[in-house]
């Protein structure tokens, strides 16, 4: 078991935002996490992060590094920064030698591969500032950079819900091969129904713990 979360509550004054819930996730398992405004979901990733301490419960997480792509893009990327230099900044986020000196041949050739599977073009604007991409581009930068290094679980917190349909579809395609082709876990919150057919699992969350969702539809 990758992660598993035993009896969690977190309360805030006198509103318990989780309530003894229980989780647990296998490793290369796709979580679909859907529930109302409110409920909790952010709350509930911050837990697993590591972001936020429990009132009370339980949290083991049997692995190294977490990653995370948060709704907003911004939030993600550098806007004042070009796109070869917010790969380069997260390729050397846990460095001390900072990230300006990975800017090299070699690493921009491999930044070049890395946004060619995302099929937005992205590969030709290394050098234009992230502020100038549209929202599904700066969006799939924003996950591009999430799992540029290795990591052992991804959280995506509401990652479609400021993308037009087209682009939200074509991100979850490259979402869903990504994590399948690297065999990596992925927990994902979402208000999309359309969404929940990538999960291997959908769970809702409700009063404070999470409920099996019942049978998906799978992707083809």
């Amino acid at each position: 078991m990758l992660l598993k979360l035993d009896n969690v509550s977190v309360q805030f004054n006198e509103r318990k935002i989780l309530d003894r819930l229980d989780l647990s996730v296998a490793r290369g398992e796709f979580v679909v996490i859907i529930g109302d405004n409110g409920a909790g979901k952010s709350t509930l990733f911050n837990v697993i992060a590591g972001q936020e301490n429990p009132t009370s419960g339980r949290v083991v997480r049997n692995f190294l590094k977490i990653t995370r792509v948060m709704q907003d893009p911004r939030v993600g990327t550098l806007g004042n920064m070009t796109v070869k230099e917010n790969l380069a900044f997260a390729y050397k986020r846990e460095s001390r030698r900072g990230w300006r000196p990975c800017i090299n041949k070699d690493r921009i050739s491999m930044f070049r591969e890395k946004l060619k599977i995302l099929n937005m073009n992205l590969e030709d604007k290394l050098n234009d500032t992230v502020q100038t991409l549209s929202g599904g581009q700066r969006q799939a930068l924003a996950f591009a950079m999430a799992v540029l290094v290795d990591y052992d679980i991804i959280l995506l917190d509401e990652v479609t819900a400021a993308l037009n349909p087209e682009s939200a579809s074509n991100l979850m395609e490259l979402i869903n091969r990504t994590v399948r082709i690297d065999q990596k876990t992925c927990l994902m919150i979402t208000h999309n129904p359309a969404h929940e057919k990538y999960g291997d699992r959908v769970l809702k969350l409700e009063n404070g713990r999470l409920y099996d969702a019942g049978p998906i539809k799978k992707v083809k």
